[in-house]
């Protein structure tokens, strides 16, 4: 009688989830992002099964699959745009419509007045885009290049 070895039940990974109890909460909410994710993307239901089955492996799937290539094409500058101060973009859009004097310019700057709830600003911007007289090609040529190194990177400035 010795010799038996006693019952024991079937190993789970159930005791990961008292045990790791922050773990496993970040684990549940990494798998309910990915597929929220792939419900508002449109991606096909079956990832929804392989994350809800698989949680680890199927969301590091789903992101290797689905997400990471779509990395590549994020325009970076437009994100960098975004995140400099009010007072930056103003100065920059101010400098681009002073060098380049085009509607279109203007109105980037009046945009950003707005955005920043500078109404006043905004509308003698739109006002005197509309008003304002073209300047001889060459001025504007001049204007851009010293813009340019105070920047110390090339801008694109449209020309009409």
């Amino acid at each position: 009688m010795d010799d038996e070895i006693p019952y024991s039940e079937p190993a789970s990974l159930m005791w990961v989830f008292w045990a790791y109890p922050i773990l496993s909460f970040m684990l549940m909410a990494v798998n309910l992002f990915f597929i929220v994710h792939a419900i508002k993307t449109g991606r096909p239901y079956y990832w929804i099964w392989i994350i809800f089955v698989m949680p680890v492996i199927g969301a590091t799937a789903y992101f290797l699959v689905e997400i990471r290539p779509n990395l590549r094409s994020i325009d970076w500058s437009n994100l960098r745009w975004r995140f400099a101060s009010p007072q930056t973009r103003i100065s920059i859009l101010s400098e681009v419509a002073n060098a380049s004097p085009t509607v279109k310019n203007w109105t980037r700057l009046a945009r950003e007045y707005e955005s920043q709830g500078q109404w006043t600003l905004a509308a003698a911007t739109y006002r005197d885009s509309i008003l304002r007289k073209p300047r001889p090609l060459e001025v504007m040529k001049l204007q851009r290049t010293s813009i340019s190194k105070r920047l110390s990177k090339p801008i694109a400035i449209v020309m009409r």
